[in-house]
């Protein structure tokens, strides 16, 4: 494939940006930014259209030249043309793929740290949905000029707004984070997904009749309603209802997963899993008094995973 050719041929075609320009041709030279690439395409062929110019190609290429000085405001080639009385007057415009969401990176990634500002997290990954236009016109182009090499828009996006928040927050990725962000670029929507909190421990049931587990709420059937404040279970002077209401309060969670053994004596060991908590070290000490003379909590330690 000759490159040059193809690019010149890209270009003269579709309006892009630096950075889905360079996604196009990003398999061909790692260790740059795709909007640096982008920008080294663009230097590249204009060195090249800029030499037949020179050469007395000037109708054939002066179209494509006055298009790179104009969509990229690459300033040294709108010197040389202006230099040599050539008119610079177009406006750019948007990119063809992507809408020229690049520029706004620094808009969607202060709308995710303001969501994150509730939460306590050491490692996160982030996700990105995009219009299914803006994957269809990736790909078209993509597909049309027989680029193999190319990067998804998705793949990009997902990596400079991940590189954003790491800056920020110096957080660092995981492949098994504290938190899953996913993030619409178009729409600034941020959802969080947050891994489980989980504690294992010993209770020691100080009144008999104190019963272990908690009823499923009977109007959701445990998925959450308004009748049982969205957590799927029925309130009660149950060890699994004050244990789980207690550590929602402290966590920031939205439900719980509880379980069992009994150990005889009075005494149980419990483990439970808390839900999409905000914060994840809490002071465990509160929840040992949190039994109301029903029973008490012995123990309560996290499970590390």
């Amino acid at each position: 494939m000759d490159i040059i050719r193809v690019l010149k041929k890209v270009v003269e075609e579709n309006n892009l940006c630096l950075n889905c320009l360079g996604r196009l041709f990003a398999g061909l030279l790692s260790g740059l930014t795709n909007e640096e690439r982008g920008r080294a395409l663009v230097i590249c062929l204009s060195m090249d259209l800029l030499n037949k110019l020179l050469n007395g190609e000037n109708d054939k290429n002066m179209r494509t030249l006055k298009k790179l000085a104009i969509n990229y405001g690459f300033e040294p080639l709108i010197k040389f043309l202006r230099e040599r009385g050539y008119r610079i007057r177009e406006r750019k415009r948007k990119c063809c793929i992507c809408g020229d969401i690049f520029e706004k990176l620094g808009k969607i990634t202060k709308k995710a740290l303001d969501v994150l500002e509730d939460y306590e997290f050491d490692s996160f990954i982030v996700g990105v949905q995009v219009p299914l236009n803006v994957e269809v016109r990736d790909d078209a182009i993509k597909s049309k000029y027989h680029l193999s090499f190319s990067e998804s828009i998705k793949n990009e996006l997902s990596r400079e707004i991940g590189k954003n928040i790491k800056m920020k927050t110096g957080k660092k990725f995981s492949t098994r984070p504290d938190l899953v962000i996913t993030i619409n670029p178009y729409t600034t929507m941020v959802n969080i997904l947050s891994k489980p909190v989980k504690y294992e421990g010993t209770i020691v049931i100080m009144e008999r009749k104190t019963k272990a587990f908690a009823r499923v709420c009977f109007k959701c059937k445990g998925k959450g309603c308004k009748e049982c404040g969205f957590i799927g279970k029925k309130a009660g002077k149950n060890v699994e209802y004050i244990l789980g209401t207690a550590l929602l309060r402290e966590t920031g969670g939205k439900k719980w997963r509880f379980s069992i053994r009994k150990l005889g004596g009075g005494r149980i060991r419990f483990k439970i899993e808390v839900e999409q908590p905000k914060k994840r070290k809490i002071n465990l000490e509160k929840i040992k008094s949190v039994g109301e003379n029903l029973f008490r909590v012995e123990s309560i330690k996290p499970i590390l995973t």
